[in-house]
């Protein structure tokens, strides 16, 4: 069993938004209006323990799912992937005709899609790391808000990923998208 931190995000509109915190928020977290605050937080160990907590919070009735799965505990390696350093980036996949990648596109939410980084200026070696956020099935041409956590922290310097560097994604030594750092998220202590 893991246990995770939700944020409660408030827009200036009222609008709120519960998402997890860290790397596995970040596509919910770019949706925000700017100005929106973050107000609260909690530790959960399911889906139907964080929405239960908020219903809670916001003084309203109980929470109610037909979803049996909204009762299984999150998996272990989620609580990894919430306190692993890494990137918020935006991808555009090259489409097929331009050289792009043939046929589906990579899950990014999976954190099995693990290409290399390639900054535009050439300045460090191929980066490692795994796509952790982002959309299921991506389409070639329209960018896209993913996160990826850095797979050799300890070994590798990751410090040239500020926000707004351009990146190419390289599947082994062949660029399949491109992208830029939105932000840099730290690793939790």
């Amino acid at each position: 069993m893991s246990v995770l931190t939700h944020e409660l995000w408030v827009e200036p509109t009222g609008e709120q938004t519960l998402c997890l915190a860290g790397l596995m928020g970040v596509p919910a977290r770019a949706l925000l209006a700017e100005g929106s605050r973050l107000t609260w937080t909690v530790d959960a160990s399911s889906h139907f323990e964080a929405m239960t907590a908020y219903h809670q919070y916001m003084g309203w009735a109980p929470y109610q799912t037909d979803f049996p799965s909204d009762h299984d505990s999150y998996p272990e390696h989620w609580h990894h992937t919430q306190l692993a350093g890494g990137i918020a980036c935006t991808i555009t996949f090259t489409r097929e005709q331009e050289g792009g990648r043939a046929g589906r596109l990579p899950d990014l939410s999976s954190g099995q899609y693990r290409p290399h980084i390639l900054l535009a200026d050439g300045a460090t070696e191929p980066l490692g790391v795994v796509f952790v956020a982002g959309p299921r099935s991506p389409n070639a041409g329209i960018p896209v808000t993913a996160a990826a956590r850095y797979l050799y922290p300890d070994n590798v310097d990751y410090s040239a990923l500020l926000p707004g560097a351009q990146f190419a994604l390289a599947e082994g030594s062949r660029p399949v998208a491109h992208g830029v750092v939105r932000a840099v998220i730290p690793a939790a202590p």
